[in-house]
């Protein structure tokens, strides 16, 4: 399973974003299964929605066929303290933690947030052949 990071949605969606073919790698290239936080996704939704067009971005997602995670009731707590010891904003510690609860790969584009990853010991995508 492979956690997806709102940057890699969004430079997947957009088609035109510099990111888009790391993106593209990513997801039509895998055969793991991807989750999102329900944050990630609500953060994925505020761009589309200022132009009408968050039902597409939802659409989007249903195709893609991903997972949603959300809070457990000790979520809270994981997620302050991982705010509190890397620096993330937090919707990325959200985004941490529902890949390091899920023992899934993270898939992010955001430099912060990988070097987050990786001294929390939860692997990588980052839109090569090889993650």
């Amino acid at each position: 399973m492979i956690v997806l990071d709102a940057s890699v949605v969004i430079a997947y969606a957009a088609g035109r974003d510099t990111a888009h073919e790391r993106a593209r790698r990513v997801v039509e290239e895998s055969d793991d299964t991807f989750a999102m936080h329900a944050v990630t996704i609500t953060e994925c939704l505020v761009g589309p929605a200022r132009i009408g067009r968050a039902e597409d971005m939802l659409a989007l997602l249903e195709a893609m066929e991903i997972s949603r995670v959300d809070l457990d009731e000790n979520a809270p707590l994981r997620v302050a303290s991982l705010r509190v010891e890397t620096g993330l904003k937090l919707p990325d510690a959200f985004v941490l933690d529902a890949a390091a609860q899920l023992g899934a790969a993270l898939a992010t584009f955001d430099d912060r947030l990988a070097a987050a990853a990786g001294a929390q010991q939860v692997r990588l995508v980052r839109g090569s052949a090889t993650p």
